[in-house]
């Protein structure tokens, strides 16, 4: 009888992790919005690729980014100045 309930236990939890990582698979990313429906500053920044660089301190890893980031002003006011930062919680 123990084994029972420590192999139903068993199958639940492997049953659950199994569900939880099958789901992510299936999560679709909202589309972004277009830049034509919007009247004000549109900001669009989308992240392309990144590789690991060789550290000169193994206890810092430096990696190499590449990114778009496109500015549009589609409002009546002229953007006088911008400017953006992109930050990386790690570190990076």
């Amino acid at each position: 009888m123990a084994f029972y309930l420590n192999y139903n236990t068993h199958f639940s939890l492997l049953f659950s992790l199994l569900s939880f990582s099958f789901s992510q698979f299936d999560a679709v990313e909202a589309p972004s919005p277009s830049v034509d429906s919007c009247n004000g500053i549109f900001l669009s920044y989308a992240y392309s690729s990144g590789t690991k660089l060789k550290p000169t301190d193994p206890t810092h890893q430096p990696y190499r980014f590449e990114s778009v980031l496109m500015v549009i002003n589609n409002g009546d006011e002229k953007l006088k100045s911008w400017k953006v930062s992109v930050e990386f919680q790690n570190d990076e």
